[in-house]
C-alpha cells in the first residue's frame, strides 16, 4: 500500500495537500504485475489512469505481425490518460511490464469523475505540462525515424554515403558524443566502422577496418547479436569492453537480416547523464531495423560492383 509520503514524492501529485491526496488514494489503489504481464491490450476500452510506481513499463504497437516497442515508462511517470479525457476511447497501443516487476497506482476513470473538482482540476492541470513535453519527445522521435526513412529510400548511396547520413541524423535525435556503423567484410572476420562525431559533425567521418574478433565489444553484438547498454560505471569497469571508441557509455544493437547478422549500429558516449536511457533503447532499436536491409542491399551492390570491375581487368590483361 503507497503511503501519502510516497504518493507526494510523486511529480504530478507533489503540490497536493494532504486531505486531497487522501482523496486520491481512497480513489486508487494498487497492483502489482510480473514480467511480461499485460497491462492493457490494444482496442481495450480505456477505464483506468496509470502512475508507475515502481519497474518499467514497455508501450507497444502493431506493426504488421510484429508487436514493436515505442515507448518505457518508468517510476513517477503516467500512462493512460486518455481514460481522464475520453473514458469512451480505446487504446491505441499494448502495455506489459518490462521489468521483473512493476507496482502501479490504478485509478478507475469513472472513480476520479466523481472526485471533487479542485482535485480534479489540479491534476489535470499537473498532466498538461508532462502530456505537451512528451508529445515534443515523441515528435523528436518520429522527425528521426522520418529523416531516416528518406534517406534508406535514396537508391544511389552507397554503404560510406549512407552511414554517414544515417549517423547524423541519429545525432540531432539522441543526445551522443558519436554514432558508428559497422558492416562485416566480405572477409567475414572484418568489419568496416564508418564513425561521426558531433564536434565534427560535417566532416567526412572516420573510416577504419578492423578484426571482428579483436574487438569484445563488436563481437558480442555482431557475432553474438547481443544489445549492448553499458553506463559509465558498468563500462569503465570492464576492462574486456574498452575500446579506443569509446570514453564512457555504448548503446548498440546489430543489424540483422533474416537472421543474418551484418553488422551493428552503435551510440557513443552519452551527453548531459551516465547512461543511455530506455527510451534511447527503443529508438535505436527501431532504426537498427528500419536500416539493415538498406544497408545490406548497398554492400550487395557494391560488391557485386568489384566483381565486375575485378572480370574487366581480368579480360583487360
Amino acid at each position: 500500500m503507497i503511503t501519502i509520503k510516497q504518493l507526494k514524492s510523486i511529480p504530478i501529485f507533489a503540490d497536493f495537500k494532504q486531505n486531497e491526496l487522501k482523496e486520491i488514494l481512497l480513489n486508487s489503489f494498487t497492483k502489482t504485475l510480473s514480467e511480461k504481464e499485460n497491462v492493457f491490450n490494444i482496442d481495450q476500452k480505456r477505464d483506468n489512469f496509470f502512475v508507475i510506481l515502481s519497474g518499467r513499463i514497455a508501450i507497444a504497437r502493431q506493426f504488421g505481425s510484429t508487436n514493436q516497442i515505442i515507448e518505457i515508462a518508468n517510476p513517477g511517470e503516467f500512462i493512460a490518460e486518455h481514460s481522464l479525457f475520453d473514458p469512451k476511447s480505446k487504446h491505441g497501443h499494448s502495455a506489459q511490464v518490462y521489468s521483473k516487476e512493476a507496482v502501479l497506482l490504478i485509478m478507475p476513470g469513472k472513480l476520479f469523475r466523481k472526485m471533487p473538482e479542485n482535485i480534479k482540476y489540479k491534476l489535470l492541470l499537473n498532466l498538461l505540462p508532462i502530456i505537451s513535453d512528451n508529445f515534443a519527445h515523441a515528435s523528436n522521435r518520429i522527425m528521426t525515424i522520418f529523416q531516416i526513412g528518406q534517406i534508406i529510400s535514396a537508391h544511389d548511396l552507397n554503404s560510406d554515403e549512407l552511414s554517414r547520413e544515417i549517423l547524423k541524423i541519429l545525432l540531432t535525435g539522441i543526445s551522443a558524443q558519436k554514432a558508428l556503423v559497422a558492416l562485416r567484410e566480405t572477409d567475414a572476420d572484418k568489419i568496416k566502422i564508418i564513425s561521426i562525431n558531433v564536434d565534427n559533425f560535417n566532416n567526412e567521418g572516420v573510416k577504419k577496418i578492423i578484426n571482428l574478433n579483436d574487438d569484445y565489444l563488436m563481437e558480442n553484438i555482431i557475432s553474438q547479436g547481443h544489445k549492448i547498454n553499458l553506463s559509465t560505471s558498468e563500462y569503465l569497469s570492464n576492462k574486456k569492453c574498452q575500446v579506443d571508441y569509446i570514453d564512457r557509455s555504448v548503446l548498440g544493437f546489430p543489424l540483422t537480416i533474416n537472421q543474418k547478422r551484418i553488422g551493428a549500429i552503435l551510440l557513443i558516449d552519452k551527453k548531459n547523464a551516465d547512461e543511455f536511457s530506455a527510451n534511447n533503447e527503443v529508438l535505436l532499436d527501431i532504426i537498427a531495423k528500419m536500416v539493415a536491409l538498406r544497408f545490406y542491399q548497398a554492400r550487395q551492390m557494391e560488391i557485386k560492383q568489384a566483381e565486375e570491375e575485378l572480370k574487366r581487368e581480368y579480360i583487360a590483361i
